[in-house]
């Protein structure tokens, strides 16, 4: 894989930044810390694989910012494509997302847009963990592979090498197998006899056999019980319903008596009212005259209303067409002030709006002005407090120079300096602990010396006689390590004694950077605040100015309305009236009235009302009373009829009631039938009852052997599956020993062991010998120690531990022991990025180290080195040279 171009927006640092890196030789980026070269590095890392060392993914925003973006080409088997990754960040929380394209012709198109993190090592050959362990060497960790200790190194390389998922999962195999042979041993335990069951289970079955027989016999004898029973059931209801039918034959006949008397009594009472109705007939022929005289009359009185009622509405019109005439004289004469009116009344709403409005402003404008005083005071404080902080911290780093500004940057910076803390944290620790390494040798060197005068035998440090040693010989060995350590401790203490100044200053240093920005957050709001209150102030200010003009244009209009208030609501009146009238409708209204009443005039010449009325009043009584007698009168003919009815009802009923009487048998008959059947019935009903006892019991006995059966049979049912279970248990715990021993130590875990401790000498060998040191062969031990083959006269090969050799040797030790983990992992890799890899070296380590990697570039042994540094020296080695500054590269010619 070969890295084309990097373009970072809003990422960390960097606003704005496009890179495009050449194809081979060293390129170079240089820069201050915290000027955004680790920024570069890290848009590479989280463009392949989505992760950041920054924590969570917001942080990786520019502080004020929405959105991060960073687009990565590369090219890789003859194809480029481009990596682009989106942070957004949505209220509390950021959302991620990720598109590979692969370009065809000139353009860039769609190639994967889910599950691009699975993806992209496919694409590029590299791995997650081959990427961190070959790839990228961060600050300070090029010999931390050849320093660790051969245990810690074997435990990394197991992760490499994903042999500790393989041994966690034969132990799991292994847990699996002991618990499914604990559970077979158990479950064998607790398994049944067979045999016994079953023969349990054939006398169950022959005791139902005998029970069941016994039970058809009583059924067949109760069958025989329960139809003679049927049978005498039948009888009794017989003669139940011929007793029944004889006493509502009686009720019957009761009924058809008490009918017969209600239609005499009928006949009775309508007779007589006929007798009165003939009387009525004859007063009904006297008034028939007077009748017809009342609706002639009725006829009359209705005229007379209809035209006493046509004379009122004759009168009311006519005043109604006054009083249009009337309204419409004075809706000319008003309507020019009216129309003036209700301008002036418009206007004056609008101008107490404005009024009222203005007046509130001046309450608020005194507030808007001690306001402005408070934040001017507020701002002059804040970056009077703030530059001082800069001013101080440009002391300690030129870095935060930057500050002054673009205070923006402040997030970032604080970043750099808790990353700066976390690292000297780390350090001060591994010191700690090398101080007590130390001390732990030291006090074993001085017991050995305290027992040098009883020596015997062999001697404690190279086990070889005594004889061959004097003691003042081993005294002065051991006096030259105790010394040697007495140096190397404080050495150590002086180190942790300039760690943990840098750790204080730092520490201090974060403490002023987070001040900083609680006063730039206090200054950026107190400015914005200033902005607005003074946008309102100038309106506030413009406003009041008219207030006075407005007033007096008021005073105007309210006194023109009081003067014409009166003369609008009566224009406002009479308009409301003449839209509801219609003139020509009431005009011709009149003129059907008019023609009305001459016609009813005409018609009543020669009548006098109060007569008429008087007429009128004693002829109503009469009418009353004639049309009462009719309606009497009217019911004769029903009358007729009813009797008639009533006396052929009676006739019927007569017959009806002779033909029943005559039907009736002797009820005594019949019930002592009843008596003699429901002695019998009883007498059967007790043997059935002895018979259904005696099943029951039957029953229940064979219901209880049936379950016994039922329980022997699930016993034997159970056993069966016992041993089923019991099979299958054991085919599991052996598929469990199968894989435990396949993915255990002496399986898969040694096969890729034995080829790691093959594979990586050898690799590393080609690597480290294109250096040109004087050592013939690397070699790693089953526990992962590395030692070299050194050149000696003698025949016996001598090797050496990699602590024993000099610093630019461990150094291109570490460096061809990365490549060769990438080489053993993947594919042939092109690319390597150091970031800081001059940190903590002294002049001639940071001397070998350039060699190291020119010599690397000649051979065409890594085609693409990429270094992100502050050491102005590795520019010598550099193809390409870039400089970063506060988020921005340049390019140096």
């Amino acid at each position: 894989m070969i890295l084309k171009r990097i373009y970072l927006k809003n990422f960390l640092t960097h606003t704005e930044t496009e890179i495009n890196f050449p194809d081979k030789g060293i390129t170079v980026f240089i820069g201050e810390n915290g000027a955004g070269k680790s920024s570069i590095i890290e848009g590479i890392s989280y463009a392949l694989y989505g992760k950041t060392s920054k924590g969570n993914l917001q942080d990786i925003v520019q502080w004020g910012k929405n959105e991060a973006k960073v687009e990565l080409d590369f090219i890789k088997g003859g194809e480029t494509y481009r990596i682009e990754r989106v942070v957004s960040i949505k209220g509390k929380k950021a959302v991620s997302s990720g598109t590979v394209f692969k370009k065809r012709g000139e353009r860039f198109l769609p190639y994967y847009q889910k599950n691009i993190s699975k993806e992209i090592p496919k694409l590029t050959g590299l791995t997650l963990k081959t990427f961190f362990s070959s790839v990228l060497i961060r600050q300070g960790d090029i010999e931390s592979l050849i320093e660790m200790k051969p245990r810690e190194r074997a435990k990394l390389f197991e992760e490499i090498l994903d042999m500790t998922l393989y041994q966690i999962i034969s132990e799991h195999a292994a847990e699996k197998r002991r618990a499914l042979e604990s559970q077979i041993k158990y479950i064998s335990s607790a398994l049944p006899d067979i045999h016994e069951i079953q023969k349990d289970l054939e006398k169950l079955k022959e005791e139902k056999g005998k029970k069941e027989k016994d039970k058809k016999i009583i059924e067949k004898k109760k069958d025989e019980i329960e139809k003679k029973i049927s049978y005498l059931k039948d009888r009794f209801e017989k003669y139940i319903k011929e007793k029944e039918e004889i006493l509502r034959t009686k009720h019957r006949i009761g009924i058809l008596e008490e009918k017969i008397k209600n239609h005499e009594r009928i006949i009775k009472t309508r007779q007589e009212e006929l007798d009165d109705i003939k009387n009525k007939e004859k007063e009904l022929s006297t008034l028939r005259p007077f009748v017809e005289r009342y609706e002639k009359v009725e006829r009359i009185i209705e005229l007379f209303r209809n035209l006493e009622k046509e004379n009122e509405r004759f009168k009311a019109l006519k005043e109604k067409i006054d009083e249009i005439e009337e309204r419409k004289k004075l809706k000319e004469r008003l309507g020019k002030i009216a129309h003036q009116y209700e301008e002036k009344e418009k206007e004056l709403k609008d101008i107490q709006n404005k009024i009222n409005e203005i007046s509130r402003l001046k309450g608020e404008l005194k507030g808007f002005e001690e306001r402005v005083e408070e934040l001017k005071k507020k701002l002059s404080e804040s970056m009077k407090d703030a530059q001082e902080i800069a001013k101080e911290l440009t002391g300690y780093k030129k870095i935060y120079r930057v500050l002054v500004h673009n205070p923006i940057a402040i997030n970032q910076l604080i970043n750099n300096c808790e990353q700066d803390i976390k690292k000297l944290e780390e350090e001060i620790k591994e010191a700690i602990k090398e101080k007590a390494e130390i001390e732990a040798e030291g006090k074993e060197l001085k017991k050995k010396r305290e027992k040098i005068d009883s020596l015997e035998g062999s001697c404690p440090t190279c086990e070889r006689p005594l004889d061959q040693h004097t003691k003042d010989e081993l005294v002065k060995e051991i006096d030259q390590k105790l010394e040697y350590l007495r140096k190397r401790y404080r050495e150590v203490k002086e180190k942790e004694k300039k760690l943990s100044e840098l750790l204080e200053r730092e520490v201090y240093i974060k403490e002023k950077l987070s001040e900083y920005r609680e006063y730039f957050l206090k200054h950026k709001e107190a400015e914005g605040e200033m902005l607005k209150i003074r946008s309102k102030l100038f309106v506030s200010q413009k406003r009041l100015n008219d207030l006075k003009d407005i007033e007096n244009k008021r005073s105007d209009i309210e006194k023109f309305l009081t003067e014409n208030r009166n003369n609008y609501l009566r224009y406002k009146e009479a308009e409301s009236y003449l839209s509801k009238i219609n003139v020509d409708e009431i005009k011709k209204e009149v003129e059907t009235v008019e023609a009305k009443v001459r016609e009813l005039s005409k018609k009543l010449k020669n009548e006098d009302p109060e007569k008429v009325k008087e007429e009128y009043k004693d002829l109503k009584k009469k009418v009353e009373r004639y049309f009462s007698i009719k309606e009497y009168v009217s019911r004769k003919d029903r009358l007729i009829d009813e009797i008639k009815n009533s006396k052929d009802e009676i006739k019927n009923l007569s017959e009806e009631k002779d033909k029943l009487e005559r039907s009736v048998k002797d009820i005594n008959t019949i019930e002592k039938g009843l008596e003699d059947i429901r002695s019998e019935i009883e007498n059967s009903e007790m043997e059935l009852k002895g018979l259904t006892e005696r099943i029951s019991d039957l029953e229940r006995e064979i219901t209880k052997l049936e379950t016994e059966i039922s329980l022997k049979e699930k016993e034997i049912k159970k056993a069966e599956e016992i041993r089923k279970d019991i099979q299958i248990n054991q085919e599991k715990a052996e598929k469990y020993r199968r894989i435990e021993k396949a993915l255990g130590p002496d399986g898969i875990q040694k096969i890729i062991r034995d080829t790691a401790l093959y594979e990586l000498p050898k690799l590393t060998n080609q690597i480290f010998s294109i250096f040109g040191f004087p050592f013939q062969q690397v070699r790693f031990s089953e526990s992962f120690d590395i030692t070299l083959l050194v050149p000696t006269l003698e025949k016996k090969d001598r090797f050496i531990p990699v602590n024993a050799i000099s610093g630019g040797q461990r150094t291109a030790l570490g460096i061809a022991l990365r490549l060769a983990i990438g080489r053993f992992l993947s594919s042939k890799n092109e690319v390597l990025i150091l970031d800081e890899p001059t940190v903590h070296l002294d002049d001639q380590r940071r001397s070998e180290l350039i060699n190291l990697l020119l010599e690397l570039k000649r051979k065409n042994f890594v085609r693409q080195l990429i270094i992100v540094t502050h050491d102005t020296e590795v520019e010598d080695a550099a193809d390409n040279i870039y400089y970063v500054e506060s988020g921005t590269v340049k390019s140096i010619d």
